[in-house]
């Protein structure tokens, strides 16, 4: 008799494969893949029974619409380029199933294809391939939906932007960047509208980066207020990684004035140009994650500032909320799409 598997109700995600060392499933969460896998160690405990560790990623659609592209077409070139050389492929050969791969566009992963077009999430990390079975017809249509979102993109010149459709403010969707402005156009296919109220998702990113005036600058008041919040978590109480982090960050942003620290107790009016100046090296998008993370996930000030200037990466980030939380819980599942989405609109919006 087979076990009851509680993954696929607990996540909403379809098993694609088994192995000995434990099971791979997938998903689509709004404009994200939602993979999972449920690792198997090989370790028994007193009673002789297996552990099992749940890891999940959330990656966004069009990247990986826009990686399969690029993948395909290498096949078809690669293909070409044989057919029409003395030396072709034998058909029998076994290149038909080599997954070919460029390497990780999110994280560790990235997207892999073989000559007979099955497509494959691959963890350049671990060394694994992926097979996405049946829900690589999933992935063909997100690569029509790419397809057709290139092709509402117009050009002033400057900027790039949707002809249709306005932020939760009534400001244009326009952007210096192409790819953002395609994978709202996207997002749109996917969901059928846009709507920056109900759902968070990339375009609600997007109506924060223009609508808000706190992606422009951040005032006094708003800093002053960063900083108590940071001051709220002792460095006495702190993990010795992340006091590390947050010191390395304080070289690298305010020019070693230290905010918070061991020695540190109250921040002296004299500190506060330095403060001021540190933030305004951030660019516009990155000051529009600070404030989403802040908003969403009330994270340390100088936790999120690691993030978005990328001396934390996203998984660590959502490692770290989500410590003691329960994979399948809906508070950690949220905390790592929205990180997600946070996270591609930084990657797009540079």
């Amino acid at each position: 008799m087979t076990s009851f598997d509680p993954i696929p109700t607990d996540f909403i995600v379809t098993q694609i494969s088994e192995s000995k060392s434990g099971r791979f499933y997938a998903g689509l969460t709004g404009s994200l893949w939602h993979f999972v896998w449920a690792n198997v160690s090989v370790e028994l405990d007193s009673d002789n029974h297996t552990h099992h560790s749940i890891n999940q990623v959330f990656f966004p659609r069009f990247l990986f619409a826009e990686e399969l592209q690029r993948q395909l077409d290498f096949v078809e070139m690669r293909k070409h380029k044989f057919a029409s050389s003395s030396d072709q492929l034998d058909p029998t050969s076994e290149d038909k199933n080599e997954v070919f791969f460029s390497g990780p566009i999110w994280g560790d992963y990235g997207v892999g294809v073989t000559e007979d077009y099955q497509i494959f999430l691959v963890s350049s990390d671990a060394g694994y391939v992926y097979n996405l079975g049946d829900l690589s017809d999933l992935a063909r249509d997100d690569l029509n939906r790419w397809h057709r979102a290139k092709t509402e993109v117009l050009s002033d010149g400057n900027n790039y932007y949707l002809a249709a459709g306005s932020t939760h403010r009534g400001n244009q969707i326009s952007h210096s960047s192409r790819r953002l402005i395609e994978a709202i156009a996207f997002e749109r296919h996917v969901y059928g509208q846009l709507d920056p109220v109900n759902v968070f998702d990339l375009f609600s990113a997007f109506c924060t980066l223009v609508d808000s005036s706190l992606s422009r600058e951040f005032p006094s008041d708003y800093i002053s207020l960063l900083i108590e919040e940071q001051e709220s978590l002792s460095s006495a109480n702190a993990p010795k990684w992340l006091s590390d982090l947050i010191l390395a960050l304080q070289d690298a942003i305010f020019d070693g004035h230290y905010l918070w620290g061991d020695d540190v107790e109250i921040i002296s009016h004299s500190e506060m140009p330095y403060v001021v100046k540190g933030f305004e090296k951030l660019s516009n998008a990155q000051r529009c994650q600070m404030v989403l993370i802040r908003d969403l996930h009330s994270a340390l000030p100088f936790v999120a500032l690691a993030l978005v200037v990328g001396m934390l990466d996203s998984s660590s980030y959502a490692d770290l909320l989500c410590s003691g939380l329960q994979p399948d819980s809906e508070e950690e599942i949220s905390i790592r799409s929205q990180t997600a989405v946070i996270d591609f609109l930084g990657m797009l919006a540079r």
